[in-house]
């Protein structure tokens, strides 16, 4: 594990919206120190530009009135952003268009559950802040008797495109001769969505958000298998490698969220706190592998 040391043409990505930043759900202390270590460019617009996406409930996603982006990555980054006094600006974007717009600049870091990955480590910076797993969900009444990972041989699973859960299914047809057909989404709602409607007989998606859904939602047509869980790994804040300073100063932010205990609190509040780490390590990727398609 290490701490911080000190183009790819942005996707054109549909349906992105602007959002401002909703009321803070747990009060932290701004610390000057950190303020002044933020690069100029920050310092001068006090905003921080922040990518996410609306479909991973309850780390992200619309609130009842289907205009406020809430959550618990957007209750961390709120919290961020007091320690570092910066207001947070949040745009909602497609998930596979997330790492393309932090390495074109158009944002200043992403959270949006995306899991820390050798593969992605290549391209730019995390800042991990929670661990998951990711379990398999069914038609409700589980009609194919699906239990296991190892059950979805053969069949038609749907996962979101560009997932640790596509590079979970990749991997198993890599090596078996019984292939996934494998359907990828935009969104994990239409990966749901397929499941419900038959399209296809099973999908991938991460345990708390999936078990969220089918709590917080009459009438999924769904259940979530959570005996056995896929693939943990780290969630992650994205920074751009051109931007060591701030990268610097998110890892400290985050340290001292965990430290005052808000960092606990956020997490509870979501239902999340089963993933909670002490350290908010920088590129650890590798202490769990995870694959990403």
């Amino acid at each position: 594990m290490k701490r911080v040391v000190m183009v790819m043409l942005l996707m054109v990505v549909a349906n992105a919206f602007l959002f401002a930043a909703p009321t803070p759900a747990i009060e932290v202390k701004f610390n000057q120190a950190l303020h002044d270590l933020l690069p100029t460019d920050l310092q001068k617009s006090g905003v921080l530009k922040v990518a996410t996406s609306a479909g991973s409930p309850p780390y992200t996603m619309y609130a009842e009135d289907n205009k406020t982006i809430t959550g618990g990555d957007i209750d961390l980054a709120l919290g961020i952003g007091q320690v570092l006094g910066l207001k947070v600006e949040f745009t909602a974007i497609a998930f596979p268009g997330i790492i393309p717009a932090i390495l074109a600049g158009r944002f200043d870091m992403s959270i949006s559950s995306m899991g820390d990955t050798p593969a992605r480590e290549q391209q730019i910076n995390f800042v991990n802040y929670s661990v998951e797993g990711n379990a398999v969900v069914v038609k409700e009444g589980n009609p194919k008797n699906i239990q296991t990972i190892e059950d979805l041989d053969g069949r038609s699973v749907a996962v979101l495109r560009g997932s640790v859960m596509q590079g979970l299914v990749e991997q198993r047809n890599q090596k078996n001769v019984k292939k996934i057909d494998i359907q990828v989404y935009p969104n994990q709602n239409e990966a749901n969505l397929a499941v419900r409607s038959g399209r296809a007989e099973a999908t991938l998606s991460m345990a708390g958000t999936s078990n969220y859904y089918v709590k917080h939602n009459a009438d999924t047509g769904l259940t979530v298998l959570l005996k056995t869980l896929y693939g943990a790994g780290y969630n992650a804040i994205g920074i751009s490698k051109n931007n060591p300073a701030l990268l610097l100063c998110i890892e400290q932010a985050m340290q001292r969220l965990i430290a005052s205990g808000a960092y606990e609190q956020i997490l509870t509040k979501w239902g999340l706190e089963g993933g909670m780490i002490s350290v908010p390590w920088v590129n650890d990727g590798a202490k769990y592998a995870q694959p990403n398609g």
